[in-house]
């Protein structure tokens, strides 16, 4: 956040909700940003990706689950609650039905104007399936320890990925 802040770091190549962050850590600085899609990394390849999403649940132990199954509802499969999350936390809405709402093409006093919600409605269209394969915990452990390498400088990134790449194919049995 410091880094947003202080204007050292130009991009966030995230997601939706990081602006609510932004904008709450570091409001001198709204209306600076844009939304944009991601750069391809073959031409003519996607601009969009997905890391996951959120999950939402209700432990067995809860004592108000009828309460926060009610809040869950109205919050998820509202149109005001999905209006709130967008207003209040930068959340983009989760309803097939928001891509007619009107909230949808309003300027976005964050992003300077802009359109925000249409821009992400359209690259959330073209974010293609993704399957999390067997062993990607693993693989995602060393890559972290890889990055962590790269930013102490005790290696450059072409070895660093070198290295990761052999120690996750040691770890898959793929030599």
């Amino acid at each position: 956040m410091a880094s947003y802040k202080d204007g050292s770091s130009a991009i966030f190549p995230g997601a939706i909700w990081l602006a609510g962050s932004i904008e709450a850590n570091a409001p001198e600085t709204v209306g600076q940003w844009a939304v944009t899609q991601l750069p391809a990394w073959m031409e003519g390849g996607s601009r969009a990706f997905t890391w996951g999403g959120s999950q939402l649940c209700i432990l067995e132990t809860s004592k108000n689950k009828l309460e926060a199954f009610t809040f869950l509802e109205y919050s998820q499969l509202s149109k005001a609650g999905q209006e709130v999350l967008w207003t209040s936390g930068a959340l983009f809405p989760v309803l097939h039905e928001a891509l007619d709402w009107p909230i949808m093409n309003e300027p976005v006093e964050f992003y300077g104007g802009q359109v925000a919600l249409r821009m992400y409605a359209e690259v959330n269209s073209a974010v293609q399936p993704f399957v999390w394969g067997e062993g990607w915990s693993e693989a995602w452990d060393v890559l972290v320890q890889a990055q962590g390498q790269v930013l102490d400088g005790e290696v450059g990134p072409e070895e660093a990925l070198s290295s990761a790449a052999q120690e996750i194919r040691d770890l898959q049995g793929l030599g």
